[in-house]
């Protein structure tokens, strides 16, 4: 965790211990909201938003994360760097202006993927 205040200087003041229950604590509300079906998909979009968005903040202001001059991820950064798929997803949160419900995980263009209504 030492490498976590190169993109976030704030965090310098924080105990590691900390700041990984913060983040574990992040992708569990994360997770709650998309699947609980009282929580309108612009709020559950809007928190894989942000937490998907801090992943990816950080895979940007990490070089150790990427390979020297490139995008592309190093050995260590390859965890981080899947993740780039949770802030598209995140778009889809409200399709069509829908607004409440759950989140449609799929559709009838991906079979396989478990459609919640």
């Amino acid at each position: 965790m030492r490498w976590l205040p190169v993109p976030f200087p704030f965090l310098q003041s924080i105990p590691p211990e900390r700041i990984l229950k913060i983040l574990a604590a992040g992708e569990v509300v994360t997770g709650v909201l998309l699947l609980a079906p009282l929580v309108p998909n612009a709020v559950a979009g809007a928190a894989l938003t942000g937490f998907s968005g801090s992943l990816l903040a950080m895979y940007a202001r990490t070089p150790s994360l990427r390979k020297p001059d490139s995008v592309w991820p190093a050995p260590a950064g390859i965890a981080i760097s899947k993740d780039v798929w949770m802030l598209g997803r995140s778009r889809a949160a409200h399709p069509g202006g829908q607004t409440t419900g759950h989140l449609d995980i799929g559709d009838d263009r991906s079979p396989g993927l478990i459609t919640a209504e």
